[in-house]
């Protein structure tokens, strides 16, 4: 029984890194690489709550600027916030 509450208590503690970290990169400037070798630059916003897509803003692609899009994470390679802003939560 014990061994389950470690584990519980494990997953609570990475849970809520991980939801701090979504509510901290919320309105970074980052480089997104996606499939099919694209490259684009956005301002994160919210990631939904299966993890499944992110919506951003100022979307620039090599078509052109969007103001306001939702990306799939799927199509996702890596995301890099080259300069990140630490909050405090």
């Amino acid at each position: 029984m014990e061994a389950d509450t470690v584990k519980q208590e494990q997953r609570t503690v990475l849970r809520e890194r991980f939801l701090r970290m979504c509510a901290a990169i919320t309105g970074q400037s980052a480089n997104i690489c996606m499939q099919e070798k694209t490259n684009v630059q956005c301002i994160l916003g919210h990631i939904d709550i299966d993890v499944q897509h992110v919506q951003v803003k100022d979307l620039l692609t090599p078509m052109g600027k969007i103001p306001h899009a939702v990306l799939r994470l799927n199509d996702v390679i890596s995301i890099q916030i080259p300069d990140l802003k630490h909050k405090e939560y």
